[in-house]
């Protein structure tokens, strides 16, 4: 991934210039591509204005629906697109189609939308083909036409719902800084850098190149903070459990201390070690499954809280609470089973002897 900015800019431009400076970055993008893809081991590659969303602005949309044009405050996101870009980043197509040459300057203007596009407004109807305007209806902002729908892409990171987004043509639309997204079929992408520096330079030798990096790099980069949380309450968790542990085993083992008469009883009147060994591991998982019962309760109606920091598990996950179960009973039959193997030892004569 490489981001790239045009050397000029828009200030102060007239519309004329202001068109001219457009044509001039479509040409420099369009040309920066086809060196792109010259480099040997480049499988594809596309332009996007901004990879990552930062902050989705709030603004009025209209859409042409069946019962009529609706104007609606919406949060979405919007990128400026080449058409190679969803194939170099991999996002498939639900419906209609991606970007085309015949997507040009002077063509109707059309758009990409993503699937919660596609829900919040034209839900329960295919979108393609549907109309819709960047402001109010009575606004001069021209009316884009839906030619495609893909899947949804969590730019803002995997613990956010993705918001809806729309994709114009770059060629209708150039921007003034870019992102490249190049796949490639190297082991090692970053030693193709140089390469892709220099077929920058060959089209603009004074265009700003910022970063060369691979984009599982950059996405760990906006995952390094959800990666350090996570390790935090991993670290507590082991603690929790080991002072689960401990204290499962202490109380075992002061009950067992304290019934020490009782188990000797017991076997002077016939009850086998394993009786005793397996009454003693009863006892205590009675005690640990309760409270696994009750954890289970509190787990359930408290993780609906902490429901935003999860990605890709619901904050009542089966398979989770099955795991923890299975583990948090392994814990406390481990913990059991030294006491009650202490238990099988009690000499009877000496234990009734004891006051």
């Amino acid at each position: 991934m490489m981001e790239l900015s045009t050397p000029t800019t828009l200030q102060a431009a007239t519309l004329r210039e202001a068109m001219s400076v457009s044509a001039q970055r479509l040409d420099l993008y369009h040309r920066v591509l086809e060196q792109i893809q010259a480099v040997p081991g480049v499988e594809s590659a596309g332009i996007i204005g901004d990879l990552f969303i930062g902050n989705p602005r709030e603004q009025v949309l209209t859409v042409e629906r069946d019962e009529g044009t609706v104007s609606e405050r919406l949060r979405r996101a919007r990128g400026e697109v080449s058409t190679n870009f969803f194939k170099a980043i991999g996002t498939p197509l639900r419906r209609g189609r991606f970007f085309s040459i015949g997507d040009g300057p002077d063509a109707p203007p059309v758009a990409i939308i993503n699937e919660a596009m596609a829900r919040r407004s034209w839900p329960g109807h295919d979108p393609v083909g549907r109309r819709f305007k960047l402001g109010p209806r009575d606004s001069d902002e021209p009316w884009y036409t839906v030619v495609g729908v893909v899947a949804d892409m969590r730019l803002q990171g995997q613990e956010r719902e993705p918001v809806p987004q729309i994709f114009v043509s770059l060629a209708q639309t150039p921007p003034q800084s870019a992102d490249l997204v190049i796949r490639t079929s190297s082991d090692n992408p970053l030693a193709m850098s140089g390469a892709l520096r220099a077929a920058v330079r060959r089209v603009e030798k004074h265009a700003p190149i910022y970063g060369v990096a691979p984009l599982e790099e950059r996405l760990g980069s906006y995952l390094a903070q959800r990666r350090f949380q996570t390790w935090l309450l991993t670290g507590f968790s082991l603690v929790a459990l080991l002072m689960a542990a401990v204290g499962i085993y202490g109380l075992i083992q002061y009950s067992i201390a304290t019934r020490t008469q009782e188990i000797g009883l017991r076997m002077a009147i016939g009850a086998q070690a394993g009786d005793i060994f397996r009454m003693i591991i009863r006892e205590g998982l009675m005690l640990s499954l309760t409270g696994l019962a009750l954890g289970l309760v509190g787990a359930w109606w408290l993780g609906r809280a902490g429901s935003s920091l999860l990605f890709g598990v619901t904050a009542t996950d089966p398979l989770t609470f099955m795991t923890v179960s299975v583990l948090l009973t392994a814990v406390a039959t481990a913990a059991c089973y030294f006491p009650a193997r202490r238990a099988m030892t009690v000499d009877p004569i000496v234990a009734l002897r004891q006051e």
